[in-house]
């Protein structure tokens, strides 16, 4: 990690940056101070924000102009292809294997791997723990797949997991802490089974029973956008999370004869809703709204992707027509 600091550190006093603007993952923020003290050393000035940060989708390149920063450095997130206004530099923060605890855990539960072939992820942090598990599998004599979609073998996004999806492996390993990856394979991987590796609990468990309940919220939720009167489209001004023309959805809904609204934030929660009288919610935004938060949401909510292929798809619209 201190290298990686390090090499930016370099390419900052090549172009003679003296301020930069950091934006941070929750789970690091423990870092700031050791973190300030690395670019301070150095004579370069900081400016942490504290707006949350889930990912690389989120560029405050004209907040860190306004505070007169000439850079930005985004800790803990891998490039999203994000254009910006200032050069911003990614500090990826992966975590050194420990082996010692990775080695109780597999030996704790090895009989959890009943199944005869794996696909292996890991969110970025953790991706230097695929090789060690990979090689723990082949030496039970399991056939383990990993496949690159993003910037490291395995890695998988909250938004996006094509890594996991490998046809030959009968069910999918996930490396991480909390239960923000998993929940995005149970999600978008719709039949295999997940093991989660949880190395914050130090455990490993088959989650996909979880998924079940995530098909229910669907199907009733469907149901409800089919009965609602009026619809509130949820959008984010966030430079990656931009991803359909809102104005022409807005026109194929109101075809159904319901009343729709255009709602924009940039951070979206459910408290700013108050007060506004919809039936509905659609989220256009960071896919991740649901389901991560939908237990906070007094109105039902899916997200635009799940209406395309369970709604619109049935009525003869294809799905890149909107």
């Amino acid at each position: 990690m201190i290298s990686e600091f390090l090499d930016i550190i370099n390419e900052l006093k090549k172009r003679n940056i003296k301020k930069i603007f950091i934006q941070i993952s929750e789970g690091l923020k423990t870092k700031i101070e050791e973190i300030q003290k690395i670019f301070e050393e150095n004579d370069i000035d900081v400016i942490f924000s504290l707006e949350p940060t889930y990912g690389a989708c989120d560029v405050r390149d004209e907040e860190a102009k306004r505070l007169g920063c000439e850079a930005l450095i985004h800790i803990g997130h891998s490039n999203f292809g994000v254009k910006s206004s200032i050069p911003v530099f990614y500090v990826h923060y992966i975590f050194d294997v420990e082996k010692e605890k990775i080695e109780k855990i597999l030996e704790r539960y090895e009989n959890m791997f009943i199944y005869n072939s794996y696909t292996i992820v890991s969110s970025l942090q953790y991706v230097n723990y695929v090789k060690y598990v990979k090689s723990f599998l082949e030496m039970k004599n399991k056939k383990v797949y990993t496949k690159k979609v993003l910037e490291y073998e395995a890695q998988i996004l909250g938004c996006n997991v094509n890594a996991a999806k490998i046809d030959e492996a009968e069910a999918i390993i996930v490396i991480s802490e909390g239960f923000f990856y998993p929940l995005g394979l149970l999600l978008e991987i719709e039949n295999k089974p997940i093991i989660y590796i949880d190395l914050e609990k130090q455990e490993i468990r088959d989650i996909s029973f979880l998924r079940e309940k995530f098909r229910k919220i669907i199907a009733w939720n469907l149901v409800k956008f089919k009965e609602a009167k009026k619809i509130g489209l949820l959008v984010s001004w966030k430079k990656g999370q931009i991803f359909y023309d809102v104005f022409k959805i807005k026109k194929e809904i109101e075809k159904m004869g319901k009343k729709v609204y255009i709602f924009a934030f940039d951070e979206i929660v459910p408290e700013k809703l108050e007060g506004i009288s919809v039936d509905f919610l659609i989220n256009l935004a960071c896919p991740r709204i649901f389901p991560d938060d939908i237990e906070r949401y007094k109105i039902p909510l899916l997200n635009f992707s799940i209406l395309l292929k369970s709604f619109y798809e049935e009525k003869g619209v294809r799905s890149n027509s909107i």
